[in-house]
């Protein structure tokens, strides 16, 4: 069980970062004229695409909706993981693209050359081709795509939303036992994405990590980074915790003369979260973390633990997510 348990952890494949640029305004969405005479799957999986940037190469794709999140889900989520997770993480990912394609098509960046998003395939982040999932296992393809495929097909359409509008369905891989509040960590207040518990996470192999980094590195990043730091002599106050979120994350730290975000000192340092504590010993820091992604919205692992005790893709949601509806758009 323990090590079935490591290998699905080690095959998550974490949200590290938002992979479209967030927005915290409501997109009016104009519903697509659905053909008569189908069903939502056979739809979406012919007449409804996505223009998709892969940075990877610079191409840009039409890829179907059946395919786009097949390839996401895939990206995103062990398939070994239960049947409801895996379908909770389909309605999120379709959710999150469709208001990010709605977002770009209502206000256009240059930057995606008319694309509706952008992912990177060669680096499995946020969407993988067929072909790539198939390299990737190819004694398994079958049996594993058949899985997707099935996964998808009752789910597939269906949306969370807030007042009528495709909320920001953010992921991630595992939370630090709660998650976190969109506003500590991206700056926008969104209701749904508050703090709930997901005390599952915290029984997790790899949810508490260290890191060390050597006090000369800590110095050469940070005044590299900022002007007029005014590091301390005592190096035990290089890092002081001002404030944590309702998740435990740290919300300001202040460095020298500085005050950074746990976010902002989680890029500079490539840490797991932004859940930390900071130890100082032989002329190194030692960052505890707790948890891996940004920690706002849906814990993959938090859904995989609910849906192995029991609970629907409609419960998994419902938690991550409170106060919205799903939808069939």
């Amino acid at each position: 069980m323990k090590k079935s348990l490591i290998i699905l952890v080690l095959m998550l494949v974490p949200v590290l970062t938002i992979p479209v640029a967030m927005r915290f305004d409501k997109p009016k969405l104009v519903p697509n004229a659905l053909p008569n005479g189908k069903s939502d799957f056979e739809v979406f999986k012919k007449d409804v695409y996505f223009k998709v940037l892969d940075n990877s190469n610079g191409s840009i794709l039409n890829i179907s909706a059946k395919d786009f999140i097949c390839g996401v889900v895939a990206a995103e989520m062990p398939i070994l993981f239960e049947t409801e997770a895996l379908r909770a993480q389909a309605i999120a990912a379709f959710t999150y693209f469709i208001r990010a394609a709605k977002n770009q098509r209502l206000n256009p960046s240059d930057d995606l050359r008319g694309a509706d998003f952008v992912v990177n395939s060669e680096k499995w982040l946020s969407y993988v081709s067929k072909e790539q999932i198939k390299s990737k296992w190819p004694d398994s393809f079958d049996k594993y795509y058949k899985k997707l495929e099935e996964t998808l097909e009752s789910v597939l359409g269906l949306t969370i939303e807030q007042e009528e509008e495709p909320i920001l369905a953010t992921f991630y891989a595992i939370s630090s036992g709660k998650t976190e509040r969109s506003v500590d960590i991206f700056g926008g207040e969104l209701p749904y994405l508050t703090s709930v518990p997901s005390p599952g996470d915290m029984l997790a192999p790899g949810f508490e990590t260290r890191k060390e980094v050597s006090a000369e590195e800590v110095k050469s990043k940070i005044e590299g980074k900022f002007e007029n730091v005014n590091l301390p002599d005592d190096k035990n106050l290089w890092f002081l915790v001002e404030e944590r979120t309702q998740g435990g994350a740290v919300k300001k730290i202040k460095i020298g003369t500085k005050i950074l975000s746990g976010q902002e000192v989680r890029n500079i340092f490539s840490l797991r979260s932004p859940n930390f504590e900071l130890e100082y010993s032989g002329e190194k820091f030692i960052f505890v973390v707790r948890g891996y992604g940004h920690g706002v919205g849906m814990s993959q692992l938090g859904a995989q633990n609910m849906a192995k005790e029991g609970a629907s893709y409609e419960e998994i949601i419902k938690r991550y997510y409170p106060g919205t509806t799903i939808k069939r758009r």
